[in-house]
């Protein structure tokens, strides 16, 4: 029998969805055809004005950039200049400086070999003086040509003098030269702005006429045509350049827009109070104000583009800048067409019109797609939801056919391919359905979620007092490192343990006593190396009986002392010790001293320091962080936090978790030093079951590092913000838990 073929039901669905909305599909077709409409007409004409303007530039003979000089260039070295060709600076100087060292060196050798003679004595009777002469000679020329050599490899090395990729670029030199007049529009003896006077000229960025025409005699000027019509002035009328008289003849428009701008580095014209103007040679010679030696160039070979274009400008910068080191002028100013915004800024302005028309019309038809897609996707996937993990989804990876759910259903609780980036991305909106079992008695890899976080926060009873809620001890700091103690002690005070108190070498007393005020202080011996002294070690073990946890190790050095400090504790602690920072360098060194562990051992390791522990490399352990951390927990019988994203929480009886929280900004000294600061408050606090359970404690600590984080991220930007930042959002970040977010 034969098998017939199933039809794909979303055919119907789709169609069904077009008729029940066809008003509302039809009012978006109709503004996407219009929206075409609009944006194919500004296509056409943007296109026909960047043709016109190309084909100005050839016309008008446009520039190809130009220079400014100290002074006018000779015809020798514009003839020079115009082969593209570099000059030999080098040879130059030296030719220069042989020449001043010829004119005055004798004198100079004669004037201080008498000093050494008595007076009266001829100079040149002396034994051997042409030799003495000669050597002498030969000394400061050596030097000459040192000082020469080292100022020429600086000016090699600034302006690539010496590149191997130069070519010779042939280029015609044209004059442009201009002068800054003041000018008088309206003929009544005030200065209205400012006129740039050119010569009239044939060869290079020549002018259209709008009306009128060129001048041709020497009390004849034409003006620009933008600038006459914002101050009324028209052909025919009577203006003042630097209060001589000329009759405007002309309303002209240059080919190089540079020439409408007072600077070229301006972005704007200012056609009110800056004018250009062309006048005859002799129209010219009638100015007194400053002549601009500016030179125009145009290159004999045409560029296929702006890379090549660039790349001749270069070769002809070199090649100006040594000609005009050899024929002794300054280069003032030095601007190619395509660097020259007033030149370029029109057709880019149309270029970018352009772009930006296309960038609309791309915009308005993904907005429409995205509307068809979204009401058709929504109205066929809204039933869509997954339990636990959609299809095709799973810890090895993701298949090409999984399914991207809506929302899923997760068992129990969090699972770590809901959390993970990309498997996160195909769960949707992920709800956690209890079904009566705690997660203690289960094994397996799995993530708290705000709401039973919040149910693991120490409960602060009305009827209570400092006692109430624990007490703290933070072991840290060395005289390089004060500020490791001072951070750790911030956020134990600031998660709501009872007391806190800080132990640190002496030396550091004034700054941290300073800095954390709420704290008890209790400065101890400080060793050779600036770290608490090992003669200290029972003073600290009776010191911390009285206090719940203990943090130890942040900024407190791996000297010997500290050694000794750590098995003390290990060894006559009772309580939970929380282990961080260079008590795990020490500990890595030292590790059997877990084995008769008294107390509650807690580490707090980034990556760098679990390597240490563990003997395994950073990339081994960050491939797999759950199974690291969990099996460190097992062998050892101590809880493993594991920072980074995502940091990882490990119990010795099998339980892993995953932190959902955090940001870059953590991602910076002093943020361990505040994790476990909080992590030692919430252990310490004896209200609540978090003493019972010190994964608990790990989890919030690590969710509301992570969460402060995230705050002082978006308020400060991750760049920016600070570990002092980050402390200060730790209240938020209390405030967000208790709201279950």
């Amino acid at each position: 029998m034969k098998k017939k073929k199933v039809k794909n039901p979303l055919r119907k669905r789709i169609l069904r969805e077009l008729c029940a909305e066809w008003k509302k599909y039809l009012m978006v077709g109709l503004f996407l055809i219009l929206s075409i409409g609009f944006v194919s007409g500004m296509y056409v004409a943007n296109g026909s004005m960047l043709i016109s303007a190309k084909e100005a530039v050839t016309a008008n003979l446009r520039e190809d950039g130009h220079f400014e000089l100290n002074k006018k260039a000779d015809k020798e070295m514009l003839e020079a200049v115009a082969t593209g060709k570099k000059a030999d600076v080098r040879q130059y100087y030296l030719d220069k400086a042989k020449k001043e060292l010829n004119k005055k060196f004798k004198k100079e050798f004669d004037a201080e070999l008498a000093k050494q003679l008595p007076e009266g004595v001829d100079v040149t009777s002396v034994p051997d003086y042409d030799d003495l002469y000669s050597d002498a000679y030969d000394e400061a020329w050596e030097k000459v040509e040192k000082e020469i050599k080292d100022e020429y490899k600086d000016a090699e090395e600034k302006y690539e003098l010496d590149d191997p990729d130069f070519k010779a670029v042939k280029v015609n030199v044209y004059e442009n030269f201009y002068r800054n007049e003041d000018e008088d529009y309206n003929a009544d003896d005030t200065v209205d702005g400012t006129i740039r006077v050119y010569k009239k000229t044939d060869d290079i960025n020549l002018a259209d006429v709008l009306e009128g025409r060129l001048p041709g005699t020497d009390r004849e000027i034409a003006i620009d045509r933008m600038h006459a019509d914002n101050v009324g002035a028209k052909v025919g009328d009577t203006i003042r350049v630097s209060g001589r008289e000329f009759e405007i003849v002309g309303l002209i428009s240059y080919a190089n827009y540079y020439t409408l701008h007072e600077k070229s580095t301006d972005l704007m014209f200012d056609a009110l109070k800056f004018d250009v103007a062309m006048v005859t040679d002799e129209g010219f010679d009638r100015l007194d104000k400053t002549v601009h030696y500016v030179y125009a160039w145009r290159y004999e070979d045409s560029y296929a583009d702006e890379k090549e274009e660039k790349t001749f400008s270069d070769n002809f910068m070199r090649a100006l800048i040594t000609q005009s080191v050899v024929f002794d002028r300054e280069l003032t100013d030095y601007i190619p067409a395509y660097a020259n915004p007033a030149i370029t800024f029109a057709t880019e302005d149309m270029g970018s019109d352009e772009v930006m028309g296309g960038v609309i019309l791309n915009v308005l038809i993904v907005i429409i797609a995205f509307i068809f897609a979204v009401t058709i996707s929504n109205t066929i996937t809204k039933e869509s939801s997954a339990i636990d993990l959609p299809s095709g989804l799973s810890a090895n990876g993701i298949s090409e056919d999984c399914f991207k759910a809506d929302e899923t259903l997760s068992m129990l609780c969090l699972k770590k391919e809901q959390v993970y980036k990309p498997f996160s991305s195909f769960c949707g909106k992920v709800t956690v359905i209890p079904i009566g079992i705690d997660i203690s008695f289960t094994k397996g890899v799995f993530t708290l979620t705000p709401p039973e976080l919040r149910e693991r926060l120490p409960v602060r009873p009305f009827d209570s007092n400092k006692g109430t809620f624990g007490k703290a001890a933070i072991i840290a700091g060395s005289k390089n490192m004060p500020g490791a103690a001072i951070i750790a002690a911030k956020g134990a005070v600031s998660s709501g343990a009872g007391l806190v108190c800080v132990m640190y070498p002496d030396v550091c007393r004034e700054i941290i006593c300073s800095a954390v005020p709420e704290c008890i202080h209790e400065p101890l011996l400080t060793d050779g190396n600036g770290m608490i002294d090992a003669l200290e070690a029972e003073t600290v073990a009776n010191k911390t009986e009285k206090y719940g946890a203990v943090a130890f190790g942040c900024g407190l050095g791996t000297g010997n002392s500290g050694a000794v400090l750590l098995e003390t504790l290990l060894r006559t602690y009772r309580g939970t010790l929380i282990i961080d920072a260079d008590g795990i360098n020490i500990l890595a060194k030292h590790i059997d001293l877990l084995k008769n562990a008294s107390c509650t051992v807690l580490l707090t390791p980034h990556p760098g320091e679990m390597s240490r522990l563990t003997g395994k490399t950073i990339s081994e352990i960050n491939a797999d962080r759950e199974h690291t951390a969990a099996e460190f927990a097992q062998k050892h019988n101590v809880y493993v936090l594991l920072k980074g994203a995502n940091t990882v929480a490990a119990s010795p009886s099998g339980e892993v978790f995953i932190n959902t929280s955090g940001s870059t900004a953590l991602s910076r000294g002093g943020s361990g030093d505040l994790l476990t600061g909080i992590a030692t408050a919430l252990k310490a606090n004896v209200s609540s079951r978090v003493r019972k359970k010190a994964i608990d404690a790990l989890m919030l600590a690590a969710f509301l590092h992570g969460r402060a984080g995230e705050i002082a991220g978006k308020r400060f930007t991750p760049y920016a913000a600070t570990v002092q930042h980050i402390t200060d959002c730790l209240p938020e970040a209390f405030l967000q838990l208790f709201e279950g977010q």
